[in-house]
């Protein structure tokens, strides 16, 4: 009866849906791969929810979401997916051993204690399970598999795919909701409106729906970023000894650029493309310096530019959970040309998920002047002039339309 008043005074309130209000951009396509579910096993509507159990917010929506689909058992299916999480460590131990559970059909039951009870830690999950009357061997078993840390991982790279940054997401046949404080009568109201639109469309099949989706996809697949000169610096730094005092001179400029693919399915498989430095746009902390450095040191007009072309990354995973705020310490290798000569060179790199549309980066190197062929001037007031240059790229790159 309840169910049906809501409806009725629903209908009244929004009017008719029909096809037409089907809009394919803001579905996106979720995969349910293997995750546990619950409710109808022919549904109009599926709710695939991602959440976390460190997350208050998140308890209180299942126990909403309970308490709702008494009342949709025939037409909702809820399908529960472990959600990027802000202490990945702390909620690990706790995503193990509802995979562990849900071997046993007792995965709703332990997804219900780890809300109810704040304690963590293995020793807690095997009371658990003791309390579930599950096989405790079997249990560490399945908790320790690499098949459950391959099951949660695939989670939480669905989870970047789709955007979702914090918990409690969810998403309604593809469709979106996050960052609202979510009751029983808006998720009440959602369903409704979904079940009536489903209908118009003749109450397609949750894989019909997801091949009708078109919904951006974010940290998914290989993301091409163009290096932001505005945004970005080239320095080098070179120590002297001038007029008997320790000095470090610094050149820099933005004039660069260059691409970044990022492989987050593959993140091995992630390349750097060549970046360009204008030879002649570095400014020092003297006009006599800039001249020097631009018709002496690194000739400019003959050779324009500085550039790095990279062969080889080294210190990023088979796979990863990529999400914002994420660093990564790598080794970039490849051909660093100044003037006429190409020498293979390692930068120490630091890379930055800033957020979904843009990342960041440090790079650095020493090299020696005398490789490159560059001589430099030494007037009578520097005593001392050293070998080495120190190269940095600091880069903002930005996703590619």
């Amino acid at each position: 009866m309840k169910k049906v008043l809501f409806l009725i005074c629903f209908l009244l309130g929004a009017g008719s849906l029909t096809a037409s209000d089907f809009d394919p951009a803001e579905r996106h396509k979720v995969p349910l791969q293997e995750s546990f579910s619950k409710g109808s096993e022919d549904p109009s509507v599926t709710i695939v929810e991602f959440s976390a159990f460190n997350c208050p917010p998140c308890k209180r929506l299942a126990g909403i979401f309970d308490d709702v689909l008494k009342d949709y058992s025939k037409d909702v299916r809820l399908v529960f997916k472990h959600g990027v999480p802000r202490a990945l460590e702390l909620e690990k131990e706790a995503v193990l051993a509802t995979w562990a559970s849900g071997q046993q059909g007792y995965f709703w039951e332990m997804h219900d204690l780890l809300f109810e009870f704040k304690d963590r830690g293995f020793e807690a999950y095997l009371q658990h399970a003791e309390r579930l009357n599950l096989d405790k061997d079997r249990f560490v078993a399945d908790f320790q598999s690499d098949a459950a840390l391959s099951s949660i991982e695939n989670e939480w790279r669905v989870s970047s795919c789709l955007g979702n940054y914090g918990t409690p997401n969810f998403f309604v046949n593809g469709k979106k909701y996050s960052g609202e404080l979510w009751t029983h009568e808006r998720i009440r109201e959602i369903i409704e409106k979904e079940l009536v639109l489903m209908e118009s469309m003749g109450n397609p099949k949750y894989t019909e729906i997801m091949e009708m989706s078109e919904g951006e996809e974010f940290l998914c697949g290989k993301k091409v970023f163009k290096i932001i000169p505005s945004l970005s610096k080239a320095r080098f730094f070179v120590d002297e000894i001038l007029r008997e005092e320790p000095f470090t001179v610094i050149g820099e400029t933005n004039s660069m650029s260059g691409t970044i693919d990022v492989d987050f399915d593959f993140p091995k498989r992630s390349s750097v493309g060549q970046i360009d430095i204008d030879s002649d746009s570095f400014i020092t902390d003297s006009n006599s310096r800039n001249r020097a450095i631009r018709n002496r040191i690194l000739d400019s007009g003959t050779y324009p530019l500085v550039s790095f072309k990279a062969t080889r990354i080294d210190g990023l995973p088979e796979k990863a959970t990529f999400y914002p705020g994420q660093k990564y310490e790598l080794e970039i290798s490849g051909e660093l040309t100044i003037k006429n000569k190409t020498l293979f060179e390692t930068f120490d790199t630091v890379l930055e998920i800033v957020d979904f549309s843009t990342i960041k980066g440090f790079a650095a190197v020493e090299a020696l002047w005398a490789d490159y062929g560059v001589s430099v001037p030494q007037p009578p007031f520097v005593q001392l002039i050293e070998d080495s240059i120190r190269l940095e790229f600091e880069f903002v790159g930005v996703l590619e339309d």
